[in-house]
Formats: structure tokens, C-alpha cells, sequence
């Protein structure tokens, strides 16, 4: 701990704002009440109404007994001639020492403000958002070790972000900093190293929500990996306790829905089983699938918003009745049909529209015709239109799957080939299964092109020695997209998740993309097609 005396703060600004900020932002704030100073007094009491715990009194000689601290513990100290009694010096530092010590171990115990134990409803005020005054140097500190905690995370330096956390000038801070490197373990897979560093800021602040679904999420993951000691029961209990603290919170009601689809799927979809088979055991573990259904529909009623939670309860509620008959649920699939179509409908955060979209898109499969499945996806196609631009090699497959459906909406399209187009057209197209056919796909693309193909050979020279085209191709396509913005980028990939396209592939082109922006829509292959 840093200590710091605000009576020998010499420095101009405004003396009261910055003492306010003070007394809210420290850590432990200690108060001597030896001499009848109004000042300390009043200053204790801005602390005792502003903060729960960290405060310390001391006195001098004689122990005050004012009946509004009457209860309160102080330690006292021996005086001599109106100073510290030299005898006795060491071994009150001593005292203070053990006193500051319990008194940071105890954070999360009894609560020692008078205003807080007697009012056990009160909140604390959101403090970290109340910036007021200079502070001395505290603030700028801040915002230099907050720039480069941003910076850190961005890049995707894991191991800067993790000493940088450990560095933040007051514990508050520290606890966003453990989250922020938990959340980037887990976004990296690191689930366990995740979870210790998550658990740092639960034992500092053990009603952090962020925390607790963090660290839900990590126990998760590490229960589906089977990681020893880690099962989807402990990731239940852990979730189950949070709700005790926040009954209400719908986000942490839906992952505990996640958890208990995943503990259902667990139970049917075995190794070496047969559709018919794994269709029997789903049907057979039908107590789970409940489960799940009562855990998103919490969630939903909860916050009738929360689209996502609704989609996922309504659609586990139609797959209850096609493998049960059991009809029990169908008067909630409808009201909550209409609920759900509302909720995405209203849905005006830009960062969130694909996501309504796309909800719009699966609530049409439950409830819609083909016809009403396909406008729905096309409306859900990241709003794409003429004010957009699509970046893309035109390769068999997903490539032009893609470039075609930008074209269908208007969007303006820039091919970027990595070799010569003949031989871009013999190795990229016609190995493919009927080649031929993509082949003709590709000259229907390239005439509706309002901009010329771009070939890499003739707009960046030859190729360096040892440097796959391909691979150059994709850093091409990702740089040329960056150079608009990188707020305005995204990713979309038809991909199976596997590792095997080497340089230049999919795998690699996911991996810059999502190291640099995190904008990635990643359609899985394995579960459109079940493979």
C-alpha cells in the first residue's frame, strides 16, 4: 500500500474536491482522532457515508468517546509530552501494522462504517465513475496504466495485460484489470489460468457480477474439455450461487440454461451411437431438456429484452414436444413466439442487429414457412447493402457463395486474386468437386464487377522468396479492409474449425482477423451440415 497524508499535500487546485476524491478512492483510509480537529472529523464521516469498509482510528493518549463511535474499535497509542513516546514507538508502528493487515484480509466481513451496519440496504455509489478534482497524480496514473491495459488487450499480449493487472494503483482497479485478462485467457481457451486470475478478483470483490459469470463460463469450458476436477454439476453450483445474489440478473439465468442443454446433450450424444439411437436418448433424458427450457424461460421473463434467451427456450420447447408428443408447453411456445419477434424487432443497437437478425432468422424455422425461413436470412445477412464493400478471392466454394450473396444485395465487391487469374482458376476452382461449375459461377461474378479484379503479382511485384501467395493474399484482403476503419471491419468465414488448410487458409485468416478486431461471424460448417 501506497500511504499518503492529506495534510501535507502542498499544491494549488481545489482543496475540497480533491479530499472528497480522496476519501473515496483509497483503499483504507486511517483517522487519528487525537486532537479534537473538526476537520478529521467531518472527513471521517464524508468516509463513513461514502464507503463501507477501510477505515482505521487511531487515537492518542486518551480513547474518545463520542456516542457515534462509541462501538467503533481504535487503537491507541502511547504518548509522551504531546508526541509518539519514543519508548513505545515500535511497537505501536507494530500494532498499526497488524490492524491495517486484518482490516484489508477482513474486506468482505463486517461492515465498518456505522452508516452502512445500521443500514444494510445502501449501496455503495458506482465510485469508479465519480472523477472529480486531481487527486494529486492519481488520475493520471490511471490513465496511462488504463491506456496501456487497453492497449495490451487489443493486441492481444496476454502476458502484459497479466503484470499490468497486478500494477493498478488501487485494489478497485485491479479487479477490472483481473477480469479484463480473465476474459482474454478465456477468449484464448485458457480456461483454468482464467480462472485463477478471476478468482484474484472475486476474493477482492465477491459480488462482482462480471466475475461470477466469467469465471461460470470458465468452469463450463473446462467441464466440456474434461479437466480434472471440473464437471458441468460444478458449473451449476457455482451459477446457482450467483443467482442467489442477483435472482434477477438474465444473462446469468441464460448461462446456467447453457449449462443445462450442454449437461443434457451430454447425456444422449455418445460416441458410436446411431441417430435413432441418440434420438432415443434424447427423448429418454427429457428431465434435463426441462431444465434447460425452465432456465432460459427464467431468463427470458426476467428481462423480456433478452431475445437470445427467448429464442433458445422457445426453440428447446418445440424440440421437448417432437421427441416427447409431451404438449405441455405449447401455450407458452406461442405467447413467447410473439415475445421473441418483438424483442429482436426493437432491437436498435448497432453492434446488436445482426444478432437480432439472426434470431429473426431461427424463430422462422420454428414457427415460419420455407419462404418466410429464406427472407428472414436474407434480411439477417449482416444488413448489408450499397453503402458496404466486400473483400474477397473468388475461390470455389465459400468464397463465391459469398460474393454472390453480397451481389444479390447490392453491395460492392473487390476481388483480390493471389496469383495470375488463369492460374488462380487451375488451382483454386477446378480441383473442386465440379470444378467446372464454379469455374462458370466465377465469369458470371466477374461480369457483374463493378471495380477491375486486382491480380497481387501485378499490384504488389513478385513474390518474396519463401512467402506463401496465398498467405500474402489474406494479409492483402485484411490489411486493404483495416485501411477503412478498423471499427467498420468484419469476418465472415464458412469454415469447419479445422486447422488443416495451412498458410494462407481459412484458420490462419480467422486467427489475424480476430487478433486485430474481434469482428468475426463464424459459420460453422460442422453444424449446418451435423458433421
Amino acid at each position: 500500500m501506497e500511504p499518503f497524508r492529506a495534510d501535507e499535500e502542498i499544491r494549488a487546485g481545489h482543496i475540497i474536491a480533491d479530499m472528497f476524491q480522496e476519501l473515496l478512492i483509497a483503499d483504507l483510509v486511517v483517522a487519528d482522532l487525537t486532537i479534537e480537529n473538526p476537520n478529521v472529523w467531518y472527513e471521517l464521516g464524508v468516509r463513513h457515508a461514502l464507503r463501507a469498509r477501510g477505515i482505521i482510528i487511531v487515537c492518542g493518549g486518551r480513547v474518545t468517546s463520542a456516542f457515534d463511535l462509541y462501538t467503533d474499535r481504535k487503537l491507541r497509542y502511547a504518548l509522551k509530552d504531546g508526541a509518539p513516546d519514543p519508548a513505545y514507538l515500535d511497537q505501536d508502528k507494530r500494532r498499526l501494522a497488524d490492524m491495517v493487515k486484518a482490516t484489508m484480509d477482513a474486506w468482505h466481513g463486517r461492515k465498518i462504517s456505522p452508516v452502512y451496519s445500521l443500514m444494510p440496504n445502501l449501496q455503495e455509489p458506482d465510485w469508479k465513475s465519480l472523477k472529480i478534482g486531481a487527486a494529486r497524480e492519481f488520475w493520471e496514473r490511471h490513465e496511462v496504466w488504463e491506456r496501456r491495459i487497453d492497449l495490451a488487450r487489443k493486441t492481444g499480449r496476454i502476458g502484459d495485460l497479466l503484470v499490468l493487472a497486478n500494477e493498478a494503483p488501487i485494489s478497485a482497479f485491479r479487479v477490472d484489470a483481473w477480469v479484463t485478462a480473465g476474459k482474454a485467457l478465456r477468449k484464448a481457451g485458457r480456461f483454468q489460468f482464467a480462472l485463477e486470475h478471476l478468482e484474484h478478483g472475486l476474493d477482492r470483490d465477491p459480488n462482482n457480477l462480471d466475475v461470477l459469470r466469467e469465471m461460470g463460463i470458465c468452469l463450463q469450458r473446462l467441464a466440456i474439455v474434461g479437466a480434472a476436477g471440473h464437471s458441468l454439476e460444478r458449473a451449476r453450483q457455482h451459477y446457482r450461487a450467483a443467482l442467489d445474489i442477483f435472482p434477477r440478473d438474465a444473462e446469468t439465468w441464460a448461462l446456467l440454461g447453457r449449462v443445462d442443454k450442454d449437461a443434457w446433450t451430454a447425456a444422449w450424444d455418445r460416441p458410436g451411437q446411431t441417430p435413432a439411437q441418440k434420438r432415443e436418448g434424447a427423448a429418454y433424458e427429457d428431465a434435463l431438456l426441462r431444465a434447460a427450457i425452465d432456465s432460459y424461460s427464467r431468463a427470458y421473463r426476467t428481462s423480456p429484452g433478452h431475445y437470445y434467451s427467448g429464442i433458445n427456450a422457445l426453440t428447446l420447447m418445440h424440440l421437448y414436444r417432437h421427441l416427447t408428443g409431451d404438449q405441455r408447453y405449447d401455450t407458452d411456445m406461442e405467447t413467447m413466439a410473439g415475445a421473441v419477434r418483438f424483442a429482436a424487432g426493437c432491437e436498435c443497437d448497432p453492434t446488436q442487429v445482426f444478432w437480432a437478425k439472426a434470431t429473426m432468422g431461427d424463430l422462422e424455422i420454428l414457427v415460419g414457412t420455407p419462404r418466410t425461413v429464406t427472407d428472414a436470412y436474407k434480411d439477417e445477412s449482416l444488413s448489408a447493402g450499397a453503402e458496404d464493400l466486400a473483400l474477397c478471392q473468388a475461390a470455389a466454394g465459400g468464397d463465391q457463395l459469398f460474393l454472390e450473396a453480397c451481389q444479390k444485395r447490392g453491395v460492392r465487391c473487390q476481388i483480390l486474386l493471389p496469383l495470375p487469374e488463369p492460374e488462380f482458376i487451375e488451382r483454386s476452382i477446378l480441383p473442386s468437386a465440379r470444378g467446372d461449375t464454379w469455374r462458370e459461377r466465377y465469369f458470371k461474378l466477374k461480369e457483374r464487377l463493378e471495380d477491375p479484379i486486382r491480380v497481387m503479382p501485378d499490384e504488389l511485384g513478385a513474390l518474396p522468396s519463401g512467402v506463401d501467395p496465398f498467405e500474402r493474399c489474406n494479409l492483402w484482403l485484411l490489411y486493404t479492409t483495416l485501411a477503412w476503419g478498423i471499427e467498420k471491419a468484419r469476418f465472415v468465414c464458412l469454415w469447419n474449425g479445422g486447422g488443416g488448410d495451412g498458410p494462407g487458409g481459412t484458420e490462419q485468416m480467422y486467427n489475424e482477423v480476430k487478433k486485430r478486431t474481434g469482428q468475426v461471424t463464424w459459420i460453422d460448417t460442422r453444424k449446418l451440415w451435423g458433421v
